[in-house]
């Protein structure tokens, strides 16, 4: 038979805390809510100092280690990819060369000059010694781009035909230096070769189109040249645009598993999950102990309200303490105080048991309608020890209801085979139904 607490005699005599006097502070039991509030705040943030993960790059990681929460983090190796695209396709600056069209002529004119200079004064040497001259006097300005052949032909023309050659390295040396010639190897070999295929159009004469284009692609050059300084501005600046990429990890997962090396995006995943530098997050226990102040204080308004003689026992209200702050640490030790490497669901089947028997427990010492409130905050923190998981919290208040309905009336042997009988069913099907209705059967 269920014991019964007492109820509060009532008198005809009208209450004096409700007319404002003697209002009586009953300090037992504000500390009994007041440690009920701090022992619980501490039992539920404590899955929010992760164990410390030492493993480096390049390590053999001896267990598996699964994600105890839900994490976005940034996906370091995919950015800095991105990243470096975006700064690649950035594109290199140049600034203009003011006076490059300039120079360019003016070297034109001392190839020609020196030509012509050489053979006037040499005489009756021959062709090829009056090329070698010139070569010795002006090599490094010919470079290889000027062939000897060309030279020998330059000392062998008259004034009249240095004077055409001239013009028409002049027109295509003023056409190529109009359009950009960044400091660039192939831009400039593109720009060379541009100009002999002009050069050859400009004049059917194939040695003074030769001639006109070898000069010519001589003396060309860079009018954009590059700038390295703001090119990396833009680089910068590219990079700075790219958002970070993120990643999920899911909780339950598999960050690591056993035996497998340790590579960079596993320490990014540590990072994240706060396992290489575990601290308290303050955000999250400040929410946890606001959470737990509005459940003491909504329970307390409850019993006052609708079940005074629980309210008004000290010892009853001590007893509703100690089945839930037990509760809570057998649902936390389901979850991951024991470092004991459970699934999410069988997590949520241990959390399931020990609601059923706080329900119970609380049905059978207390009161049945307490018993309904109890569990139903219990299957909440089940749901938030499970990441907000509610088809185990669903099946522990359900199957919790059930039990306290089976035990308000156990007299014998029998009526307890049959409460446990029913207990199980009903967990057995609500799995069943669940998981059907997520898929997972």
């Amino acid at each position: 038979m269920k014991p019964r607490l007492p109820l509060l005699k009532r008198s005809g005599k009208p209450d004096s805390n409700k007319n404002g006097r003697n209002v009586h502070v009953n300090l037992p039991r504000i500390a009994l809510a007041v440690g009920t509030i701090v022992l619980l705040s501490v039992i539920l943030s404590i899955h929010m100092l992760p164990n410390k993960v030492t493993l480096k790059i390049g390590d053999i990681s001896p267990e598996n280690i699964i994600a105890q929460r839900t994490e976005r983090y940034i996906d370091v190796e995919e950015t800095e990819l991105r990243r470096a695209q975006a700064a690649a396709s950035a594109g290199r600056v140049y600034d203009p060369v003011p006076n490059a069209t300039d120079q360019a002529v003016k070297a034109l004119k001392t190839i020609l000059a020196t030509v012509t200079t050489i053979r006037e004064g040499s005489g009756r040497l021959s062709a090829d010694l009056k090329a070698a001259r010139v070569r010795e006097r002006i090599g490094p300005l010919l470079g290889t781009l000027v062939s000897d052949d060309t030279l020998e032909y330059l000392v062998s023309t008259d004034a009249a035909g240095l004077r055409e050659i001239e013009e028409c390295a002049l027109r295509i040396i003023s056409s190529a230096m109009s359009r950009e010639i960044r400091e660039d190897p192939a831009d400039l070999r593109k720009a060379r070769a541009e100009v002999m295929l002009e050069a050859r159009r400009l004049t059917a004469d194939r040695n003074m189109a030769e001639a006109v284009g070898e000069l010519a692609r001589c003396v060309i050059r860079p009018n954009q040249i590059y700038n390295e300084q703001r090119t990396l501005a833009r680089q910068e600046r590219a990079r700075k645009e790219v958002r970070p990429s993120y990643g999920l990890i899911v909780r339950g997962e598999t960050v690591i598993a056993k035996g497998e090396r340790v590579l960079p995006e596993h320490i990014t995943k540590f990072e994240a999950l706060g396992l290489r530098r575990p601290k308290l997050d303050a955000r999250s226990v400040v929410a946890v102990t606001a959470l737990v102040v509005t459940i003491v204080l909504l329970v307390i308004a409850y019993l006052r309200r609708f079940h005074p003689e629980v309210y008004a026992s000290t010892k009853a209200l001590l007893l509703l303490s100690i089945l839930v702050l037990m509760s809570t640490i057998g649902l936390r030790i389901g979850g991951s105080l024991l470092g004991v490497p459970l699934s999410p669901a069988q997590v949520g089947h241990l959390g399931t048991l020990w609601v059923v028997i706080a329900g119970m427990f609380t049905a059978v010492l207390v009161n049945r309608q307490v018993a309904i409130l109890i569990s139903t905050l219990l299957a909440m923190v089940l749901a938030m020890i499970l990441g907000n998981e509610l088809r185990h919290a669903s099946i522990a208040l359900l199957t919790a209801l059930v039990a306290i309905y089976c035990v308000a009336d156990i007299k014998g042997r029998s009526d307890l085979i049959r409460t446990a009988g029913s207990i199980a069913g009903v967990g057995i099907a609500l799995v069943w139904i669940t998981g059907g209705i997520a898929g997972d059967t």
